[in-house]
């Protein structure tokens, strides 16, 4: 897997749920994220809607407030301000690899770091983030004991990882040569 700029499906600004792996799509850790302007910074706020109800606020530790995948896929239309997001809990053992700003827009060239770390996860679910600057990696995988979720490398890239409350913005923009599984690490 050699990687140098990425070419992703389904991105035309809209996430998809197309790519998305089937095995979290069975999951009921859902919800749906909706782009906010919070205090002069754009956010992704979690929300849900449950039953007949208003939508009200999701959380990343309180697995009353998600819902199935068909739910939140059933109850909005996703946009370019609306996505699906899903949440990871001690309960499941998926872990994600968030690389900030490692895509240049323009180019599509991917920083020298993080194709390294994509070249050891190729056979894994991985998407480029919302702000098409970023790459989410999904592995099956947990933190060793004590290990700190955010991680800066030698270079000073920041690399965070979270295996529990978290939830992930989901695009379902695949990275071409990768695949809709998730994997063992």
């Amino acid at each position: 897997c050699n990687i140098e700029n990425i070419v992703f499906k389904s991105c035309d600004g809209i996430p998809s749920h197309k790519h998305i792996p089937d095995e979290i799509k069975e999951r009921d850790q859902w919800v749906w994220w909706v782009v906010q302007e919070i205090e002069g910074k754009t956010k992704k706020v979690p929300f849900n809607k449950i039953g007949r109800g208003k939508a009200r606020h999701a959380s990343s530790i309180d697995s009353t407030t998600w819902s199935s995948f068909l739910h939140v896929v059933g109850c909005t239309d996703f946009t370019s301000k609306i996505g699906p997001g899903f949440a990871l809990s001690d309960d499941d053992p998926y872990c994600l690899i968030d690389l900030d700003d490692c895509i240049n827009k323009s180019t599509g060239e991917v920083a020298p770091w993080a194709a390294e770390i994509l070249e050891k996860a190729h056979d894994s679910y991985a998407e480029v983030s919302f702000s098409k600057e970023g790459i989410h990696l999904i592995v099956r995988a947990k933190l060793p004991e004590g290990r700190k979720r955010g991680v800066i490398d030698e270079e000073g890239h920041e690399i965070e990882i979270y295996d529990h409350s978290r939830i992930i913005s989901m695009t379902g923009w695949i990275i071409e040569g990768f695949h809709s599984v998730i994997t063992d690490h």
